[in-house]
C-alpha cells in the first residue's frame, strides 16, 4: 500500500503526509496546526522549513486552500506555532545525530 501524497501550499512540492505539517480549519472556523494529522476539518499541508512557511502563510493562500477568511492575527499565531515546531524538530535531529 502506498503512502498518501500531499502538496505543500508554499512550494508545491509533493511529499507523503508524514513529511509535511498539516494545518486544519475546524468546524468552528478556528485554524490550527494539526500535529496528529488526523483532526477533522479541511486541511492544508506545508513543508517543515522556514521558506515554505513564509510562502504558505499569506492571507491569499490560506483563504483559498482553507476556504475561510483568516485574520492577520491568526496567521501570526500559526507562524509562531510552526516556528516553535521547527525548533523542536531541529533539536530532535541533533539528538539523533549524537546517538
Amino acid at each position: 500500500m502506498t503512502e498518501p501524497i500531499r502538496t505543500c501550499i508554499g512550494c508545491r512540492k509533493k511529499a507523503t503526509k508524514w513529511e509535511l505539517v498539516r494545518l486544519v480549519r475546524h468546524e468552528s472556523g478556528h485554524v490550527s496546526v494539526d500535529e496528529s494529522r488526523k483532526s477533522p476539518g479541511r486541511g492544508a499541508y506545508v513543508c517543515p522549513n522556514l521558506q515554505c512557511i513564509r510562502l504558505a502563510l499569506t492571507p491569499k493562500k490560506l483563504n483559498k486552500v482553507l476556504r475561510i477568511n483568516v485574520t492577520h492575527k491568526e496567521i501570526e499565531t500559526l507562524k509562531q506555532v510552526l516556528l516553535n515546531l521547527l525548533q523542536c524538530l531541529e533539536v530532535r535531529r541533533d539528538e539523533k545525530a549524537k546517538c
